[in-house]
């Protein structure tokens, strides 16, 4: 990992801190490790600054016995694909240091700076990957724990009066606005835009339709699902049945699972202290030593291995307002992940970078303060909105 080094900072002090950052940071970057463990990509210096992902859509089943032929009787299927890019941005803080610090040693005061600049690193970069995950256009597949019809409607388009920005149904009898707020998710494995979530911004009870963000192609005729978060209150709390209803979810969306044969997902606060009393856990403590844990890996659960967030890390929404974080929200929302739902650059591609600066580099006269700082890249995105899914539920006050 590179370092910035400075000529009175000795090489291994400035490892040390390196390090430090790093390892403090880790226990953190709860969200980001989900999308590590699904596919990463880097991008190499001097390449630009944007990222680019292949989403490759699923192909049709054959049923039909090969026969001999030249070909092997068999027509060559075109596999189609979708290329998604987001933009690798710079991150970063930094911390004032009130008095001169001899940098030949490793002090203490350094040290503590570093060590809270870390946590504000990890704190800051989850965030980042947990706001592409739950926020608006491009989120990830939701269901409600209470599996309420009123409010999920899985259906097909029709085949007229449908644009990328529209979605019309006739079955979209409910009232003008019902589903405004809520999420759109396009279903059809033979759409081009399968997997694309976007925000609904406007809902005509009379024409049948409600409005989104441009999506890849008409959803004419496509299978889509609209979800909506009204009525979820404090006592739809997380439960077994409700870990049934997302492991079911992706089951049905075909997520691959990770590598050790389970899916992963994040726990609210709140709402672990609901689902530890439901259930009866295997602790992570008691198969560590099969697979490497999660950082803030608290147990495992149907299939599942579940996480604890980072300080501050729960995603909390205001009833029927979906994407829009909301710190006293009624609405919790614990994603579960399959393998490649979302995407995140590779921070050791380019590296984050902790800074020690004394008053002499700063250009000052005399010794008046030293500085502390860091620098993240970031680019992230959710490749395929069906490969995971948000739980939405309430949670005990």
């Amino acid at each position: 990992m590179a370092q910035a080094t400075t000529t009175t900072m000795a090489g291994g002090i400035a490892r040390y801190y390196d390090k430090r950052l790093l390892a403090r940071a880790i226990p953190v970057l709860v969200h980001y490790q989900m999308a590590q463990k699904g596919r990463d990509v880097g991008l190499a210096s001097g390449q630009g600054h944007t990222v680019y992902w292949t989403r490759y859509l699923p192909l049709t089943k054959r049923t039909t016995a090969l026969t001999e032929t030249d070909s092997g009787g068999i027509t060559r299927a075109a596999i189609s694909d979708m290329t998604l890019n987001a933009q690798c941005k710079l991150y970063g803080n930094i911390a004032q240091i009130g008095h001169y610090i001899d940098l030949v040693h490793i002090d203490q005061n350094i040290a503590n700076r570093v060590d809270l600049l870390a946590q504000n690193m990890g704190e800051s970069v989850d965030w980042l990957v947990m706001d592409a995950i739950h926020g608006e256009d491009h989120s990830i597949n939701r269901i409600r724990i209470d599996n309420d019809a009123d409010y999920t409607v899985d259906a097909t388009a029709d085949a007229t009066t449908c644009d990328t920005t529209t979605i019309s149904d006739s079955d979209l009898t409910q009232t003008t606005s019902a589903w405004v707020g809520g999420f759109a998710l396009i279903t059809d494995p033979t759409s081009k835009a399968y997997g694309e979530s976007r925000i609904i911004t406007a809902n005509d009870g009379t024409t049948f339709s409600v409005t989104i963000g441009t999506i890849s192609e008409t959803p004419a005729s496509k299978t889509y699902r609209l979800v909506q978060s009204t009525g979820i209150v404090s006592t739809d709390t997380m439960s077994t049945a409700g870990v049934r209803y997302a492991v079911r979810e992706l089951k049905r969306k075909k997520a691959l699972k990770f590598p050790d044969g389970n899916y992963a997902s994040i726990l609210p606060i709140d709402a672990e202290f609901d689902f530890m009393g439901d259930t009866t856990w295997v602790a992570a403590k008691e198969y560590s030593g099969v697979t490497d844990l999660y950082a803030g890996e608290i147990g495992k659960w149907m299939g599942v291995r579940f996480v604890t967030p980072s300080i501050e890390g729960d995603w909390r929404e205001t009833a029927a307002t979906m994407g829009t974080l909301a710190t006293s929200g009624a609405v919790y929302v614990a994603p579960f992940f399959g393998k490649e739902a979302v995407g995140v650059v590779d921070l050791k591609a380019q590296p984050q970078k902790v800074y020690v600066r004394t008053w002499e580099q700063l250009g000052q006269e005399i010794p008046l303060y030293s500085s502390v700082g860091w620098e993240a890249s970031l680019a992230t995105k959710v490749l395929n909105s069906c490969f995971a899914v948000g739980l939405m539920c309430g949670a005990t006050a």
